[in-house]
């Protein structure tokens, strides 16, 4: 008789990934409810408190930007993640508006294009225009 063979650990699915990813992002907007992060992520408070206690949920490295002095940390998280990034559309106007008002715009921005953030309003600029930056910057650093 043979021994079954161990089963390999699934990987997370990409869905739960994702709603991960965006825990920290409402984390990293000052939320720090369980209620309400459970709410805006569509999950129970339980799944919030695993996403804490993970060793595999780490935030992203955010040591350039001290959150106490940002402009939107009194701000509704849900103003920086518009559904559609479009220049002209009003959310997207009163989020650049709370930052260009921000003491530490540059250190946010420049978080974002290192973390490669391809979500929400971060250092007054939207996911299209980080991608330009990015580009713009690996283009001059080119030999």
């Amino acid at each position: 008789m043979t021994a079954p063979a161990p089963s390999k650990p699934r990987a997370p699915h990409r869905a739960a990934e994702a709603r991960q990813a965006d825990y920290h992002k409402l984390l990293s907007h000052g939320v720090r409810d369980q209620t309400v992060l459970a709410q805006r992520l569509g999950v129970s408070v339980r799944t919030v408190e695993r996403y804490a206690a993970s060793p595999n949920t780490k935030p992203r490295p955010r040591d350039a930007i001290n959150a106490e002095l940002a402009a939107c940390r009194t701000a509704d998280p849900d103003l920086f993640f518009p559904a559609s990034y479009q220049a002209t559309q009003p959310q997207v106007m009163e989020a650049k508006a709370i930052c260009h008002t921000c003491p530490i715009l540059a250190a946010c921005l420049t978080y974002a294009l290192q973390a490669g953030e391809g979500d929400g309003i971060w250092g007054g600029t939207t996911p299209p225009e980080r991608r330009r930056l990015h580009t713009t910057r690996t283009r001059r650093s080119a030999p």
